[in-house]
């Protein structure tokens, strides 16, 4: 990004001073933040458009299409199970328990 070519030739420019260096590393570390916070916003607001626009049904196919045609993206995501009243039972009494779930 050219923000980032930026800091690094103020940087070169600042050499050693070190209270100059110190402040930039804090501008540095703003602007990161804000992006992050930009990011996380933006991320919020296509998944409310994202619950509007389609079902539970449709979502979830989405999601396997883009697990297996984008697995990158997907690295280090715990996997999602589909909620059934087995797999609640078994949440909430261990598997072993029997109870009826409507």
């Amino acid at each position: 990004m050219a923000l980032d070519d930026d800091f690094d030739a103020l940087r070169y420019l600042l050499g050693t001073n070190k209270a100059a260096l110190t402040v930039l590393d804090r501008i540095v570390d703003a602007v990161e933040l804000m992006r992050q916070r930009y990011a996380d916003r933006e991320l919020a607001r296509m998944g409310d458009i994202m619950r509007r626009a389609v079902t539970a049904e449709q979502f979830s196919n989405a999601q396997r299409e883009s697990q297996q045609n984008a697995p990158e993206l997907w690295r280090g995501v715990l996997p999602m199970r589909e909620r059934t009243a087995t797999t609640v039972q078994d949440d909430v009494f261990g598997g072993g328990a029997k109870c009826a779930l409507t």
